[in-house]
């Protein structure tokens, strides 16, 4: 009985790490796309894990796309919540990954970012379109 909150609690702090992962996010944060032999200070806030997290995330889906993600996992995490099942509510999670497909297709085609660094659409939106 105890395992389900336990597994809520687990799913808040996860997202409250990808979410200030994110927001903070600077171009310039050693990652595995960006590597600098200078002794430069950390700006994300989620340290060189959220630097990796948050530099992969913008690489694969772009900024539009990783934000989109963010709203889907807060999306279940109310489900969860709710404790409504995820088989009954099929119909809204197969939306939720449908629109980010179309989301980032539609970033990659026309360059919209919400982040100015970085593919608009990431790589995903990149291989869809072509």
């Amino acid at each position: 009985m105890l395992l389900y909150p336990m597994f809520i609690v687990s799913f808040v702090l996860l997202l409250f790490f990808l979410i200030i992962s994110l927001v903070t996010y600077h171009p310039l944060d050693h990652s595995i796309y960006f590597y600098s032999t200078s002794p430069e200070h950390l700006y994300n806030g989620g340290g060189e894990y959220g630097a990796e997290v948050a530099a992969s995330l913008l690489y694969f889906c772009g900024g539009v796309g990783s934000f989109w993600l963010l709203f889907s996992l807060i999306f279940v995490l109310y489900l969860l919540y709710k404790k409504k099942s995820l088989l009954f509510e099929w119909e809204r999670i197969c939306a939720l990954i449908f629109a980010f497909f179309s989301i980032v297709t539609l970033a990659t085609m026309e360059n919209l970012d919400c982040i100015t660094d970085g593919h608009a659409g990431g790589v995903v939106g990149l291989w869809i379109r072509s």
